[in-house]
């Protein structure tokens, strides 16, 4: 008995003295939201092992004007990378040499202008580019084949008629963004389907302190993050304050 009661205690002892864990807290500043996080990571640190396949150096070549840019690169090992606000989409081997630019700025087929969120895919053994409204192809070799009108904005996509869009309306005197699913008739006179996957309140703004109004801030304020597998057919969305990921199977 006299043993139970002394291992008690030193284990209370233990939890007492350990550290204390750290907790993600809270505040707000003139309206705006700020997330203070924790010195150490809530669920531990993540150890990756990384190994260096490839390396490109865009810029050492004039054709290239990219701004900030991502990447993609398909199962043959073809990298773009691409410029979400520039009308521009550059094109490298799997070695990393330079191809060339995918298609020109402008209003006309196969083209697309500035500023229209511009994202590329492989699909269909194809290159795909949605910008504003538009959906264009590609063959393998750059070469335009066609392009549609959608009628949306799209944000990943899916398939041809399948997308996901974020919009913002404004209801019960607060602005709601909301990023839904659309699926496309096939019949050119039908209507199309609009799921909602995701919503939250006054998320990507900063509203002044007198009430009169706000502004959009993506990157410093609280915001719906999201982001689409391909390969697995699985949506992530969440909100980039919150340790929570939610993930919607497609299969």
């Amino acid at each position: 008995m006299k043993n139970i009661i002394f291992l008690i205690l030193v284990l209370s002892l233990f939890f007492y003295c350990g550290p204390k864990e750290g907790k993600v807290e809270k505040i707000m500043v003139d309206g705006v939201a700020h997330i203070m996080n924790p010195e150490k990571p809530l669920k531990g640190e993540v150890i990756l092992d990384i190994e260096k396949i490839l390396e490109i150096n865009p810029y050492q070549y004039e054709e290239v004007g990219l701004g900030s840019f991502s990447s993609i690169r398909d199962t043959d090992g073809e990298v773009i990378l691409s410029d979400s606000d520039r009308a521009e989409a550059q094109r490298f081997t799997r070695d990393g040499e330079y191809i060339g630019r995918l298609f020109r700025e402008g209003q006309g087929p196969g083209e697309f202008p500035g500023r229209r969120l511009l994202k590329v895919y492989f699909m269909n053994n194809q290159i795909w580019v949605t910008g504003g409204r538009k959906l264009a192809k590609y063959d393998k070799s750059g070469q335009f084949l066609f392009e549609r009108r959608l009628g949306y904005r799209p944000r990943n996509l899916v398939d041809e008629n399948t997308f996901f869009i974020r919009e913002r309306e404004w209801k019960e005197q607060e602005w709601l963004d909301k990023i839904s699913l659309v699926n496309l008739s096939s019949d050119k006179d039908g209507e199309s389907s609009i799921i909602d996957f995701f919503r939250k309140e006054n998320v990507g703004m900063i509203r002044r302190k007198d009430g009169s109004g706000s502004f959009a801030d993506l990157r410093s304020t609280p915001d719906i993050r999201f982001d689409y597998d391909q390969e697995n057919r699985k949506f992530y969305v969440g909100l980039n304050t919150e340790y929570k990921i939610y993930v919607k199977n497609l299969r």
